[in-house]
Formats: C-alpha cells, structure tokens, sequence
C-alpha cells in the first residue's frame, strides 16, 4: 500500500496535516487554498490585511497561491525599534533604507520583492496596532502564564474589530500549543496528574476563556474552533511514558451550526493487542483529515463544486455532491 511519508516524523506530518496532501511536504496548505477562493469574497473591499492570520508564526496551512497570511506575536503586531535601536532591528531599517526609494526603481527582483513585502508588513502592522487600541466590549482576562490563551486574546479582539476594522467578513486564525511529545515523564509521581494533564487543562482553561470573550462580543455562533495535531501516542506505555502513534481525536467548538455533543467517524477498539491495535497500542485512523476539513471549508462557504481544488484527495474519501458521504458535523 502506499504509505504517508516518514509516518514518525513530527515536522513531515504536521506539514501533512497543513497540506492535506500526504504525498507532499511543501505546497500550499488546504486553509490557504480555501482562502484564495474566498478571499475576495471576505470583504466589501479588498483589504489590506489578509483574512489569514497567524499568532503563532509561520505555517503551511494559511499559505496559499494568491493569499500570503499576515503573522503577529501572541499580545499583538511586534514593535521595530527606532533608529538609535541597534542589532536586528537596526540591520532590518538599514536594508530598507537601501532599497525603499521610489525615485529609483531598482532592477532587481529580489530587491524590489523585499522592498514590497517589507513595506505592506510595516504598513498591516500599524493598521492593526491601530484597531488593537481601540475600545473593547471583551472584559474577561486570560488566565495568566496560558500562552494559549495569550493568543486566543489577540484572536478574540481580532474578530471584534475584523468586519468593522479591517472589512473582513470571513477569517482564518492559527494558534499552537507544544510540548506534548512525552516519550517520557508522562505521568506525575502519584501516577495520576503529569505534564500531559497540565497542558489538557492549559487547552481547557485556554478554550474556556476564548468561549466567554466570543460571548461577550456575540459570535459564538459565528466562529469554529478545532484542534488538529501532527499524531497521537501509542496506548500501551514504553515504561515512562509513551511513543509516536497515528492519528488521535480531535474536537471541534462552535455555536448553532455546530452539531456537538456526538462523536463522528469510527471510535476504535482501544485494547492493546485488540483487533484494532496494530502494534505497541498504535492505531489506524478511521477518517481522513480532508474529510474534517470539508465539514469546516464548506461552512466557511467553499462550494462542493470547488472542493476538489481545497482537498486534491478529497474523492478518496466522500463526494462533495453526495451529503450522505459527510460527516456532517456543520448545518
């Protein structure tokens, strides 16, 4: 049969994840490719600021062919130093300096590309610095010391001011959390509560908060959240904690349109050694990645007949014109 690449690999799958393309590792991922057909779509006007936008650095999933995401920190658009700065900063103005001069267009494409981006990122991140400051109806606080939370924060005041702000009527945000590689030390000394646990209740502290500021701006109904992960750990123990496995259990949060309160797909048989278990507790997953990711690009508005383009693969799995095929987790 022929296989996702380098299945134990963390970096290769979870750019497999992002790309839902498991015979790649480069590309454009399936949320920039549902972004560059609703982009133009997303606003009144074509916006400065792209729909996608990252807090959590650089990524596949939000790149795609004609739409480049827009990064910010986890509190919001970096500062760049002034001009008595020294270091990055400095050498970052200097190198603008050089090739930011309009009175002389500069043969070079490497040098006029980096003058463009450079100049659109200075001009996104005041446009964003600008709205941020704006007044507020969120009142709640991130819990302290949440990173998650921190970027979930920024998300929330990003959707408050998105549509009046920035003209955006849909968007795409990407958060991440780590440290769940525990091939040891999974459990705490008592054998109960361990790093694993802290970071479960970090995501839960972190979605409970993001759940109340979407309250108190009223879109709760308008926003899906959903977890996706490069692969779960294998059930059985290697002695201190646990190894790769394949696969894992997602969940999805949302307001009306949302379906919640079920399990979707085939649950497994999680018996180590049991008619599921493939070795060591590893499972085979039971429903593909393009198959969650339709349910949430055909909310956000991507048609069945464009899906194909979104999830090259998606045929293997269902088809776009057939609901019967759905997991149908989104009215």
């Amino acid at each position: 049969a022929t296989l996702p690449q380098q299945l134990f690999a963390h970096d290769i799958q979870q750019q497999q994840w992002q790309l839902s393309r498991p015979d790649a590792t480069d590309g454009y991922g399936w949320g920039g490719r549902l972004a560059d057909m609703l982009q133009s779509a997303s606003a009144a006007a074509s916006p400065t600021v792209s729909m996608n936008i990252s807090i959590a650095g650089v990524n596949r999933f939000l790149s795609g062919r004609t739409v480049n995401p827009y990064v910010l920190g986890p509190e919001g658009p970096p500062t760049l130093a002034d001009e008595g700065s020294e270091g990055l900063d400095r050498a970052f103005l200097d190198l603008l300096s050089a090739v930011d001069d309009p009175a002389q267009p500069n043969p070079n494409a490497l040098v006029r590309s980096v003058r463009d981006i450079s100049s659109q990122a200075i001009t996104n991140n005041q446009i964003i610095r600008d709205i941020l400051e704006r007044g507020s109806r969120i009142t709640s606080r991130p819990p302290e010391a949440n990173e998650l939370a921190t970027q979930l924060a920024t998300v929330a005041r990003l959707i408050e001011v998105g549509r009046t702000g920035l003209g955006h009527r849909r968007q795409v945000f990407f958060v991440a959390i780590g440290g769940f590689d525990h091939h040891d030390g999974l459990v705490g000394p008592s054998g109960a509560e361990g790093p694993h646990g802290a970071l479960l209740t970090q995501v839960d502290d972190a979605l409970m908060y993001f759940w109340s500021a979407l309250s108190e701006i009223g879109q709760r109904d308008n926003v899906t959240t959903f977890t996706a992960s490069d692969f779960g750990r294998t059930f059985r123990s290697n002695g201190n904690g646990s190894d790769h496995g394949w696969g894992g259990h997602h969940f999805v949060m949302g307001g009306a349109q949302l379906r919640g309160g079920r399990v979707y797909g085939k649950f497994p048989n999680i018996r180590v050694d049991g008619p599921d278990d493939t070795g060591l507790g590893r499972f085979i997953p039971t429903t593909s990645v393009d198959q969650y990711g339709f349910e949430l690009a055909k909310w956000m508005g991507v048609p069945p007949t464009e899906m194909r383009t979104v999830f090259p693969n998606i045929d293997r799995f269902l088809d776009p014109g057939d609901p019967s095929t759905h997991l149908g987790m989104l009215t």
